[in-house]
């Protein structure tokens, strides 16, 4: 399931990645993966969370990695074209007992786990707007 493509993915621009190790940290117990049906105007719904199930689902990669990373759409940079277009819904059992901020900790496990996510943080000049207060000349 284009797993292959994310190994080039190697600009993400994330803060919160040092000091978390997916490998390392907690998983899901179970987690089907699969692309969402076709939609006009797909929107992101979820996350869920009802009886130790999660559940995403019109997700795109850019929806996850957000989610998992904690991070701004805007400071993610690079990966394939298609990482704002392909849809997946994700449903997956989170082990009884699991403290709240464990999910996102799982998400960044299978994201890695499932579509070999490789992640760089980096810091590099962007464009931007510099808004100033309108003069008042008479």
């Amino acid at each position: 399931m284009r797993s292959f493509l994310f190994l080039g993915l190697a600009a993400l621009t994330l803060a919160p990645l040092f000091g978390q190790s997916p490998a390392n940290g907690p998983h899901f117990l179970g987690a089907d993966i699969h692309t969402s049906p076709r939609a006009i105007a797909p929107v992101l719904h979820g996350p869920f969370f009802a009886a130790n199930r999660y559940e995403i689902r019109s997700a795109s990669m850019l929806d996850l990695i957000r989610l998992a990373y904690d991070v701004d759409a805007e400071r993610i940079d690079g990966g394939p074209a298609w990482i704002e277009m392909d849809r997946f819904d994700i449903f997956a059992k989170i082990p009884s007992g699991s403290p709240p901020a464990s999910p996102k900790l799982m998400l960044k496990a299978l994201l890695v786990e499932r579509f070999h996510l490789a992640t760089h943080e980096t810091t590099k000049p962007m464009p931007a707007w510099r808004l100033l207060p309108r003069s008042t000349a008479g």
